[in-house]
């Protein structure tokens, strides 16, 4: 099984309590399976933060993502396949001004 490295960084830091998970994932995931994994393990923090939008079926478009340091939209976006010791990390867009 092989072994991502998960960096997760403002939100995400918080609802997880961590800013780093080492996650096994079965062979052949893509970071769409990993990051609904995540969603899974931490369900309960994700509703009470996102609320109603956290149960439709495409909220891990609302991350920036990136697989050993390239953005997933250079790679195959949410279908990339992980490999053992992938680092892969996730943030929320922010904005203001």
């Amino acid at each position: 099984m092989p072994e991502v490295t998960l960096r997760l960084y403002s939100v995400l830091r918080e609802i997880v309590g961590k800013d780093k998970l080492i996650m096994n994932v079965p062979e052949g995931s893509s970071v769409k399976e990993l990051i609904r994994s995540l969603f899974n393990q931490y369900q309960e923090k994700f509703i009470e933060r996102y609320g109603l939008l956290f149960k439709k079926n495409n909220m891990e478009e609302r991350f920036l993502v990136f697989v050993n340091n390239n953005p997933i939209s250079s790679l195959h976006g949410f279908e990339t396949k992980l490999k053992d010791k992938d680092k892969v990390e996730i943030l929320e867009p922010i904005s203001g001004g």
